[in-house]
């Protein structure tokens, strides 16, 4: 007996140390509490670790705080306009500890920002949890968040005595919804003149269409926090019209910008002009005219790395650009690529087509081909003119122009003889139903030579009425006039050999030796170059052999041609010959595009 006493203390210390202290555990399951005004809610549990909260708090196009929502909720807890609310629960906590990330304690220090904690209670009829907190993010001033609205996050730690802290951090992020949406259209009104590229209105367009003929326009919007990703996209409410499907009757809208793209800048870094931009092209395929089409845009934003959301809806409260297409027959159109008429069509509106080096055509399949401009008019009513305008200023020089040819038109797609109907291919329309029209086509071929390279030309075509008195019984057919420009460039630092050619004879043009032009085309430039011609001949090179002269380099701050003359062992006369658009003075501009001839042979590996 007298060992009892002893013993059973001795018991005791061994189970306190077997046992040990409770570490603390967030509880993640819904909870039912008081909140700040007693008043009894459920709301959810400490959330995961790497939650991202947003609220959809931001700026107006006039600068002024804009809140989409009222309130945040967190279950049915509510917080204040403005404000990010959770709560923290954990089951043997002691206390919370709270860390903010840099910026945001440097919002909370400018004011910008405020943070509180609270302690919730829960009813006596529910599961107790251990300590609960209720963490609060409001902004005060929203104008003061923006352009450093990212990098906002708090870490919390649950105590427990004895044991180390658990830790989990969430992030936040005030989102600036995509302001005042604008469109302009590069294609317009032939007998007023219409809208110029460029020129951008955030009020609805409506614009003449024209049956199968290509419109191009480009949607932008405005984004207040420069580190956002901002889509813009379709939002289909109108049956006749689908994205990215080829459709008998009504409009087929596509693009090949698989996203918006900030302007003036790269995607993946700030969008220091927060203007952000989409192009599309809209072909409406109605043989009806007067017929009207209205195609509508939204636009979305969230942070980098966040996920988003892209409707197929209007929202109320979307930003939201229109663009009518009123379908008409009158006047001469540019016609795209038509089903089976053997012809790649026109170029859209200020398209670049492919980069031409110098003395090769600019065709990259074969010497002695051409490309073409599709002309349709919509009824005989005579002749009509198609015209390169030569004398438009930066037009190509040499650009040759052929003579009109017919072009047949089958103007329905095969009959399916088994529904009766027209084929579908992948359960696409195809063909081209309802066209109505005298198709012409003219073909052009150009080839660039020496000291364009470079430079981008405005290849620009005329198409009208041959005269204003076209006889249609009592009436008269007024002159219609329509221009469609589109850009010709020439390569930079490439050249293609020309009859008498050598290896030699093209680095004394050039200023440099053939042995540094053999190493420099150990390969084929283009898949339409025969294979057979690599390693190339010092000796003989075949006629239109493509060559590279050197690397392409673009010019950074502090740069001079001095500098870089000594930097590539080039002299100063060879970037002049290899690069004839240099200004006079020696100026060059930051990126500006640069042929380098370096002084040096690189030994092939």
């Amino acid at each position: 007996r007298g060992l009892t006493a002893p013993l059973m203390a001795l018991v005791a210390a061994v189970g306190v140390a077997c046992v040990g202290a409770v570490p603390a555990t967030f509880v993640e399951a819904p909870l039912t509490v008081f909140n700040t005004l007693n008043v009894r809610r459920d709301t959810l549990g400490t959330p995961v670790d790497g939650r991202k909260l947003a609220v959809p708090c931001g700026l107006n196009w006039a600068g002024q705080p804009v809140c989409d929502m009222s309130v945040l909720k967190w279950g049915d807890l509510a917080c204040p306009d403005s404000s990010i609310c959770f709560v923290v629960a954990a089951n043997g906590a002691t206390g919370f500890k709270y860390t903010p990330s840099p910026n945001l304690l440097k919002k909370i220090n400018d004011g910008v920002i405020k943070t509180s904690t609270t302690v919730l209670r829960q009813p006596a009829s529910v599961t107790q949890v251990g300590r609960k907190e209720l963490f609060m993010l409001q902004a005060l001033d929203p104008t003061k968040i923006f352009p450093e609205a990212d990098d906002l996050s708090v870490c919390f730690e649950a105590s427990a005595t004895g044991e180390a802290p658990v830790r989990r951090c969430v992030e936040f992020y005030f989102a600036s919804a995509p302001q005042r949406m604008e469109v302009a259209v590069n294609q317009g009104d032939p007998n007023a003149g219409g809208y110029k590229a460029g020129v951008f209105s955030n009020a609805a367009v409506t614009i003449p269409a024209f049956s199968y003929e290509t419109l191009q326009f480009t949607v932008r919007t405005h984004d207040w926090n420069m580190r956002d990703m901002v889509d813009i996209v379709y939002a289909e409410n109108n049956g006749l019209v689908r994205m990215d499907q080829e459709i008998l009757e009504g409009v087929m809208l596509t693009s090949e910008m698989p996203q918006a793209e900030c302007v003036g800048g790269m995607r993946g870094q700030d969008c220091v002009s927060r203007t952000w931009e989409r192009v599309f092209f809209a072909k409406p395929k109605s043989p009806n005219p007067n017929v009207e089409y209205f195609v509508e845009f939204t636009a979305r934003s969230r942070p980098r790395g966040w996920p988003g959301y892209a409707p197929d809806t209007l929202r109320a409260g979307d930003p939201m650009a229109r663009v009518v297409l009123k379908v008409t027959n009158l006047g001469p159109r540019f016609m795209d690529n038509l089903y089976n008429s053997g012809t790649e069509g026109t170029p859209l509106e200020n398209s670049t087509l492919a980069m031409t080096y110098v003395n090769c055509a600019l065709h990259p399949r074969d010497t002695l081909l051409s490309l073409a401009v599709l002309v349709a008019w919509p009824a005989v009513v005579g002749r009509f003119n198609v015209t390169f305008m030569a004398g438009r200023e930066n037009a190509p020089p040499g650009l040759i122009v052929h003579p009109p040819g017919d072009v047949t038109v089958q103007v329905n797609p095969p009959l399916n003889v088994r529904t009766g109907g027209y084929n579908l291919v992948d359960g696409h329309g195809m063909g081209n139903f309802g066209f109505l029209g005298v198709l012409k086509e003219v073909r052009f071929a150009w080839t660039p030579r020496r000291g364009s390279e470079g430079a981008v030309y405005d290849a620009c075509f005329l198409v009208s009425n041959a005269t204003n008195n076209i006889g249609m019984g009592n009436l008269s057919k007024p002159v219609y006039e329509r221009t469609r420009c589109f850009k010709l460039a020439t390569a930079r630092c490439h050249y293609c050999s020309a009859p008498g050619d050598t290896l030699q004879s093209i680095a004394t043009m050039y200023g440099t030796t053939w042995q540094q032009l053999w190493t420099a085309n150990a390969g084929s430039l283009s898949p339409y170059d025969p294979a057979d011609r690599y390693p190339l001949d010092p000796g003989m090179l075949p006629l239109g052999t493509r060559l590279a002269l050197g690397p392409l380099y673009y010019a950074k701050k502090l740069d001079s041609l001095d500098s870089l003359s000594t930097r590539f062992i080039t002299p100063m006369e060879r970037f002049k010959i290899a690069n004839p658009d240099l200004r006079a003075d020696g100026v060059i501009e930051v990126g500006q595009e640069m042929c380098i001839i370096p002084g040096v042979c690189v030994q092939p590996r």
